[in-house]
C-alpha cells in the first residue's frame, strides 16, 4: 500500500467519524 492511499484512508475514516458524531 502506498502512503497515498494510506493517507486516503485516514482521511476517509475521519470524515466517516465527523459525519457519525453530526
Amino acid at each position: 500500500m502506498s502512503f497515498n492511499q494510506f493517507k486516503i484512508l485516514i482521511c476517509t475514516a475521519i470524515s466517516v467519524k465527523i459525519s457519525s458524531s453530526i
